[in-house]
């Protein structure tokens, strides 16, 4: 997310406080709220975005010599209706003008958001292949052909991009998340900082386990498990991929779980972009509060994150036998016959079985 949009989200959170339920993400932002933003941006809000309107500017030409004359043409006339968008103080259209000429820089490679990492390569799937240049970096492909691996048989037919980005040693190692309004096909990234030691061999446990991970948001937030639209008023978990569907894993794993803690940890998410260090340090202490309930200090950070990193544990780990909430959180995806179905074919292609 850039400057931009959490100066806009932040504030349409202010406004929403009150009519944030337990089934709602801070992310969420409902329509008729976004209409009052301008209204109440304040002008030190302004001033960073105009601010930034002129950084966005120095760093298109700085990046003129990578792009294609085309590409440049129509990047620039895209910052130029940016710029008269904000002039009138239409940010809003300015957050979708912003938008397209991030994904247009990214697309090249260039990273907009310096704190987000480095794109070091991105390639089109198809099928579940990759058709790879022929001076490509081998670590590219190796941790692309572990990933097929790792997802033959299941659902690699939903990856239709592969991101290879870093932001240095330990820090993300992987990630994922749907490129299409209907949540179809899904970008995967992986970092070979922290997917591969100082020998260049695939880090064992550590990386079947973003990738098992990463493979349970394609499935939690894919559209057989989403509402065909973001529902403001459902009484199921909105995030920001959309709002899921009553039986959802992600729904009923939320609604089992998290319903006595969810407004605690929603307070905290509401920290993120104006105060992140604070934010970071309630989060630790969320999760020291409740850390029996939990398999790893990460899955505390919300109900996404947390069937993810269970259902990752469900694959890598023997079935647990004491009743522990964590534990109960691995032993929810027992009761679906299709998870354990997958689980098995996972661990079959990680050589596990």
């Amino acid at each position: 997310m850039n400057k931009r949009n959490a100066l806009t989200i932040l504030l349409s959170l202010s406004l929403l406080m009150s009519g944030c339920t337990s089934t709602t993400s801070t992310s969420a932002v409902n329509k008729d709220t976004k209409t009052q933003v301008n209204a109440h941006m304040n002008s030190n809000e302004k001033e960073s975005i105009l601010e930034e309107d002129k950084e966005l500017g120095e760093l298109i030409e700085d990046s003129k010599d990578q792009l294609s004359y085309e590409d440049y043409t129509k990047v620039k006339d895209l910052y130029e209706e940016l710029i008269k968008a904000d002039s009138k103080e239409d940010f809003e259209k300015g957050d979708e003008i912003h938008e397209e000429i991030s994904k247009l820089l990214e697309d090249v490679g260039i990273n907009m958001n310096d704190d987000e990492g480095e794109i070091l390569g991105k390639y089109d799937v198809k099928n579940g292949k990759i058709n790879f240049p022929k001076d490509v970096d081998p670590s590219h492909k190796q941790l692309w052909d572990k990933a097929v691996k790792t997802y033959a048989n299941t659902h690699l037919n939903k990856i239709t991009s592969f991101c290879v980005t870093t932001d240095g040693k330990d820090g993300i190692t992987g990630a994922t998340g749907p490129i299409d309004d209907e949540n179809t096909i899904f970008e995967l990234s992986l970092d070979p900082e922290d997917s591969l030691d100082s020998k260049g061999n695939l880090v064992g446990r550590e990386f079947d386990h973003t990738l098992v991970h990463e493979l349970f948001h394609i499935i939690t937030l894919s559209n057989d498990q989403m509402k065909d639209s973001i529902d403001e008023t459902s009484a199921t978990l909105t995030v920001d991929e959309g709002t899921t569907k009553e039986s959802s894993y992600l729904n009923t794993f939320h609604q089992k779980f998290w319903k006595g803690i969810y407004e605690e940890c929603l307070s905290i998410e509401k920290l993120k972009e104006e105060s992140p260090e604070e934010a970071d340090e309630l989060g630790m202490e969320f999760y020291e509060k409740y850390s029996d309930q939990f398999v790893t200090d990460y899955a505390a950070t919300n109900s996404v994150e947390d069937i993810a990193e269970s259902f990752t544990y469900f694959v890598l780990d023997p079935k647990p036998q004491d009743d522990s909430i964590k534990n109960k959180k691995i032993l929810f995806f027992y009761n679906y016959p299709e998870l354990v179905k997958l689980r098995n074919t996972l661990r079959t292609n990680l050589e596990l079985n």
